[in-house]
């Protein structure tokens, strides 16, 4: 079960994950994000998974292709908060080296507005 909260503050799209982002809830919840920057010119967009328990391989493929939407829209995406076992996950499967990642929320809304 998952639950996504979608904020706009200012220039940043705020996207809170809790509980857990798995193959039953992975497609709906990449639409809804999607649908949601759909309209945005040059994103700017903050992932807050402080209470994301748990992510599995589909779960993965909705955080790359938010990576990839706001890549193509030339906009910018920083993924923060990581709890340990997501942390452990996104560096097994080399992401870490891909996306951007930031410590808490507020060093991911400096990265956002450099």
């Amino acid at each position: 079960m998952i639950e996504v909260k979608i904020e706009k503050n200012g220039e940043i799209v705020q996207v809170d994950l809790v509980g857990e982002l798995v193959l039953n809830s992975a497609a709906g919840v990449k639409d809804e994000v999607k649908g949601k920057l759909a309209e945005i010119e040059e994103p700017k967009v903050l992932i807050n998974l402080k209470e994301l328990e748990f992510v599995d391989s589909s779960g993965l493929g909705v955080l790359i292709s938010w990576f990839k939407m706001v890549n193509e829209k030339k906009g910018k995406i920083v993924y923060c908060s990581l709890g340990d076992y997501v942390a452990k996950i996104i560096k097994i499967a080399k992401l870490d080296k891909i996306l951007t990642l930031a410590e808490d929320e507020e060093k991911g809304k400096v990265l956002l507005l450099k």
